[in-house]
């Protein structure tokens, strides 16, 4: 019995999907999965390029970027005062205060809390 070209068609696709299925344990598949959810984080990529991504924390590590903060980064012109941050300084990896988000956002810091280290 010869197939017609749709079934054939459909047959092929099916067995690649099933060969990509089967070579991939489910385990192993579950554990690579993130959420497709996605919002705005400001994050920094391996070169030390901060900006503003469409992401969620697991695709970002997959994509090898340290998320700063949830939201826009701010800067690169940041008034002096305001709300209180402490965050991760990048260099020494201790807690600082920062004066405000902005100044935290253009040392590369990650955010930890609102108001001043304790």
């Amino acid at each position: 019995m010869k197939m017609s070209r749709k079934a054939a068609w459909s047959a092929a696709i099916l067995v690649g999907i099933a060969a990509t299925l089967i070579s991939v344990p489910a385990s192993q598949a579950a554990a690579k999965a993130c959420p497709q959810w996605a919002k705005d984080y400001c994050v920094i990529d391996k070169t030390g390029f901060r900006h503003t991504a469409q992401t969620n924390p697991c695709l970002a590590k997959k994509d090898g970027l340290r998320i700063l903060h949830a939201g826009a980064c701010l800067g690169p012109i940041c008034p002096f005062d305001g709300p209180q941050v402490c965050s991760r300084n990048p260099d020494t990896h201790k807690r600082q205060t920062y004066n405000n988000l902005c100044l935290s956002d253009i040392a590369n810091a990650t955010l930890i809390h609102k108001g001043a280290c304790k």
